[in-house]
Order: C-alpha cells, then structure tokens, then sequence
C-alpha cells in the first residue's frame, strides 16, 4: 500500500481536508466566518485569488489555506507590542 500524499484528505498539510479543490465564494464565507461581501472585497483587492467559470467566482481550497497562513503571520506581527504588568 502506497503513502497518502500530504494533500489527501487525511493528510494534515493543509487547513481543508483535500487540495485542488474549488469552493465557492459563500464556501468561503463560511470557511473564514465572514459575510459573503467580504470574500469579494478581498478578492478585488487582490488578497484572495479567485477564478470565474461562467459568471460566478470560485477559489481553490489551496488558495483560501495560503490567504489564512498569510493572514495569521501578517495579525501577528502587526499587532502593538502590550508591556508586561506585575
């Protein structure tokens, strides 16, 4: 028996459970916790990357794990240093 490849869907390299596949923009929503609006404004500025097929956008599951990766390193290191209190 072969190895599962890191993105199977038991495999634990990515955030979802499988990779390559495509999730609609209320998939998304609901994956971030977020209004619907927000996933479209995130993709009109470019910080999630999206596809249409047809009229409708739609996000590779790969895409939405880098954007949260990326976003957890940019809330930390932005975040303003709190002294320490004894």
């Amino acid at each position: 028996m072969q190895p599962r490849p890191p993105s199977s869907p038991d495999g634990p390299a990515d955030t979802f459970s499988g990779d390559g596949q495509v999730l609609t923009t209320e998939e998304v929503a609901k994956a971030l916790r977020v209004n619907p609006k927000t996933v479209y404004a995130l993709i009109k500025r470019g910080e999630l990357r999206a596809f249409r097929v047809g009229r409708a956008l739609r996000c590779q599951r790969s895409e939405v794990t880098r954007f949260i990766k990326a976003s957890e390193g940019a809330q930390t290191s932005s975040l303003p240093a709190r002294p320490v209190t004894e």
